[in-house]
């Protein structure tokens, strides 16, 4: 079996391959975008806004229809925990219209959370019933709606994303589907959308470890992993050798966000924009409140730039 070399540079923005926060004086959302720039828009958690409003969800979908032209927005993923019970129809059918509120604009792709599926009992039926991605097909679904994925094309080809929901990591049917995805389109660039995989310090959780070396490590095609579930925002970079000659020869940028509602801030998400000279600009923004950085303005751990996104 060919050896994988796995070495972890760690969750700080200061390495080679990211530059630190942006300065002051950028505006991030500043337009025009050049020719050849697109934007992926991340949601993470959004349960605790079913316990208020869904302003900020609204916020969201409202934001999108107003700047997908301008800023070519491809598609939307949603990280899990859509809703805070997710064993009954009342949660989901007035979080629907919240949601609906995206999809009506771009291609959307969800991971169902803990709080989706019934924690550890993973039952999806409600999830299933009420996800918001219903116009995908069959075939590009597992199990119903357990796990999906779509491609979009981009300025820089077709694109793919996966999305993983909550689930048994003992379970060999997941790993076997999602990794037949990925073996199909192994000349497509891959983005994995899941909910529980990295800790609030970067380091991978439980389940993140099996997803790691079970789907990120086997499949060369994998270069971002989007995630939710633990409180807060940070970056894992992973350079791995793919094919076992001692030179990294692929770097996998693993970002998780989850910015639940307080009483003074809510409705944030991250806007991926990339840009024509290779490079990633990644803003944390709340629409309800034009604010940027949950934390503190221009925080490291939210807003920062990829040199090399590919």
């Amino acid at each position: 079996m060919r050896k994988k070399i796995i070495r972890f540079l760690g969750a700080a923005l200061t390495l080679a391959a990211c530059t630190a926060a942006f300065a002051a004086e950028k505006e991030h959302l500043s337009l025009p975008l050049p020719e050849g720039a697109f934007t992926v828009v991340v949601v993470p958690d959004t349960q605790n806004m079913t316990l208020f409003d869904f302003g900020g969800v609204r916020s969201i979908g409202k934001w999108i229809a107003e700047n997908k032209e301008a800023r070519n927005i491809l598609i939307a993923v949603h990280t899990g925990d859509i809703v805070t019970g997710g064993l009954g129809d009342k949660n989901w059918e007035k979080m629907s219209p919240a949601l609906a509120s995206i999809r009506e604009q771009v291609p959307f792709l969800t991971a169902a959370g803990n709080h989706d599926v019934g924690g550890k009992a993973f039952l999806y039926d409600y999830y299933r019933k009420w996800r918001p991605d219903t116009e995908l097909p069959e075939e590009q679904l597992f199990e119903g709606g357990k796990c999906s994925w779509r491609t979009v094309e981009s300025p820089v080809g077709e694109l793919l994303f996966v999305a993983v929901g909550s689930f048994d990591v003992k379970d060999e049917a997941v790993y076997e589907w999602v990794n037949g995805v990925l073996a199909a389109h192994k000349d497509t660039p891959a983005f994995l959308v899941t909910h529980d995989y990295l800790l609030y310090n970067a380091e991978l959780s439980g389940t993140g470890k099996y997803l790691f070396e079970r789907v990120v490590v086997p499949n060369p095609n994998v270069k971002y992993v989007f995630c939710g579930h633990n409180a807060d925002a940070n970056t894992r970079v992973t350079e791995l050798d793919d094919d076992g000659d001692g030179t990294p020869d692929r770097t996998v940028y693993q970002l998780l966000m989850n910015m639940q509602r307080d009483d003074r801030k809510t409705g944030y998400f991250r806007i991926l924009t990339f840009l024509p000279d290779g490079s990633l600009d990644v803003a944390c923004y709340s629409a309800f409140l034009d604010d940027y950085d949950y934390f503190t303005k221009l925080d490291p751990r939210e807003s920062f730039t990829i040199e090399r996104a590919f």
